[in-house]
């Protein structure tokens, strides 16, 4: 059961890079949620010991600023080709 749930889960976003045309490689990078997760924790442990923030524009800024730090550690999507027929595919679907 748990096994069918996982599969009518993740179905739809399956079907979906299908008929985008998105090669097998790429989905197996865009299927996971691993590349968030990662960068999540990355930018929760450079910021682990903030407490407070004064705004939420305080917030987003230090955000950015670690992201901008991370993007050396994070792992590239090596099919960056692929990305762009992707991006091309869904701004074809967009309008």
């Amino acid at each position: 059961m748990e096994a069918a749930n996982s599969l009518s889960e993740g179905l739809e976003d399956t079907l979906t890079l299908h008929r985008l045309g998105v090669r097998a490689e790429l989905r197996t990078y865009l299927r996971t949620t691993n590349i968030m997760e990662s960068l999540n924790a990355m930018i929760k442990e450079r910021y682990r010991k903030i407490r407070r923030w004064t705004s939420s524009e305080q917030c987003h800024r230090w955000v950015v600023m670690g992201l901008l730090e991370v993007e050396t550690k994070v792992q590239n999507i090596p099919l960056t080709e692929d990305l762009a027929k992707l991006q091309k595919a869904l701004r074809e679907q967009v309008s």
